[in-house]
């Protein structure tokens, strides 16, 4: 009987701990990534993002840059979330559905980018609850290689572009994140 009463002892015990140790951790994770949301009034859309990330909103041809915080001497390149809006009407006079508008998109990252290019990723997929676009690439040259992650839509002739842009040691760091970021996006 009394190692019945051990072992009940000994379970209670671990429970507790087990219980205390994930409500720490959660309360340190969703502390670190506690979200708040930004409306842009002009271009008619919002999206959640980390309350610890810088915003920027005076980037002329940038709707919203949104940056992480610097994680150390170490941290050269701060990985950011871009929001981007094109006015479809004044980049060209026949209409662009999403196919044409994402076959001009990436050849024109392929034209910035040249050989340094590596893609990863490109195909169709849902952003903002509407068809879009997908595309994921390596950019080398400099100190460092860059991966971006474009996702884009178009809604009342305007594109809406969400790019993450990281190192590419970086990228899945910061990538939950991201996805909560880009799932949260909203073309009001």
């Amino acid at each position: 009987m009394q190692k019945r009463q051990q072992i009940q002892i000994i379970s209670g015990v671990m429970a507790v701990a087990g219980v205390i140790f994930i409500g720490v951790f959660l309360f340190l994770y969703l502390g670190k990534y506690k979200m708040g949301r930004y409306k842009h009034s002009l271009y008619d859309f919002s999206v959640q993002y980390p309350l610890n990330w810088a915003v920027n909103d005076k980037e002329e041809g940038i709707a919203v840059m949104f940056i992480s915080p610097q994680e150390g001497e170490m941290d050269v390149f701060r990985e950011n979330v871009n929001i981007v809006v094109q006015d479809l009407a004044q980049v060209s006079q026949d209409p662009l559905d999403l196919d044409k508008y994402s076959r001009v998109a990436v050849n024109q990252m392929k034209i910035v980018f040249g050989d340094g290019m590596e893609i990863l990723e490109s195909e169709s997929q849902f952003f903002a609850g509407l068809p879009g676009y997908r595309f994921v690439y390596l950019g080398h040259g400099g100190p460092f290689d860059v991966q971006y992650m474009h996702l884009w839509t178009i809604k009342d002739n305007k594109a809406y572009q969400f790019t993450y842009t990281a190192s590419s040691t970086g990228f899945e760091t910061k990538m939950g994140i991201v996805k909560r970021m880009a799932k949260s996006f909203r073309i009001l």
